[in-house]
């Protein structure tokens, strides 16, 4: 008996939270927040492009994993009526990660397909439990070489191949490869002599480090460029600079 509720009544009330969590979180991704996480995700450089605040955006990703962790952590001290500082180990962070990896980054229905296997497969191998670390480290390992997004990456893929999006009419042709795109231009030629491009003494420093100093760089008409160095010299900086990523 856990308080006021039995056990399997307790059941109920986890089952309750978490079905409502996974409805929050499926609803956040769909969401303008959602949109950003994902964008910084995939892309930081591109999200603030865009206009996404990464600093905004970034504490806010933290603030809701911590009020998601605070539910998970509250309904956990009921159910064992005490808090074990050993219970919060390595393992513990380690099969939190094997959920997320196996299941799917990125997926709710990953979030929710993970843990069910994992915690499944151990109770349908109980005669293999002196190598139960083992099993899991192949299990991750296959995963990350086969199904890299995860079991419900795998399902998607599935899906989409055993039951194709119907192509609409007027694209099958780009689909199938039998059509081509014609490119023409709508400008008139630029003249060989025409500068399109003129760089002089653009400078940047981060702190003490100055990525770029006194960087010129002249293109013409016809002309083909190409910016060469070694890891560090400044070319992305450079690139970056010109497109106003940073602030020269």
């Amino acid at each position: 008996k856990i308080g006021y509720l039995d056990d399997n009544w307790y059941f109920v009330v986890i089952l309750a939270v978490t079905a409502g969590m996974i409805w929050i979180g499926h609803n956040l991704i769909q969401s303008k927040i959602g949109r950003a996480f994902m964008a910084i995700r995939d892309n930081e450089n591109a999200a603030e492009i865009m206009g996404v605040n990464l600093a905004r955006y970034k504490t806010l990703a933290f603030a809701i994993n911590a009020f998601y962790c605070a539910i998970a952590g509250g309904l956990h001290t009921g159910l064992v009526g005490f808090i074990d500082p050993y219970e919060f180990g390595l393992w513990p962070s380690i099969w939190h990660l094997l959920y997320i990896v196996v299941g799917g980054l990125g997926s709710i229905f990953g979030s929710i397909l993970g843990p069910v296997a994992l915690v499944a497969l151990p109770e349908l191998l109980r005669a293999f439990a002196e190598y139960r670390q083992l099993f899991f480290a192949l299990v991750l390992l296959l995963t990350l070489i086969f199904m890299p997004q995860g079991l419900a990456g795998a399902a998607r893929n599935y899906w989409a191949r055993r039951f194709p999006a119907p192509v609409p009419a007027e694209l099958e042709g780009f689909v199938t490869g039998t059509k081509k795109i014609q490119l023409t231009s709508r400008h008139a030629p630029v003249s060989h002599d025409e500068t399109l491009l003129e760089v002089k003494d653009l400078s940047l420093s981060f702190g003490g480090l100055k990525a770029l100093q006194n960087a010129h760089l002249s293109m013409k008409g016809g002309e083909i460029r190409a910016l060469i160095g070694p890891n560090g010299a400044g070319k992305t900086t450079f690139i970056n600079s010109l497109t106003r990523v940073y602030k020269p």
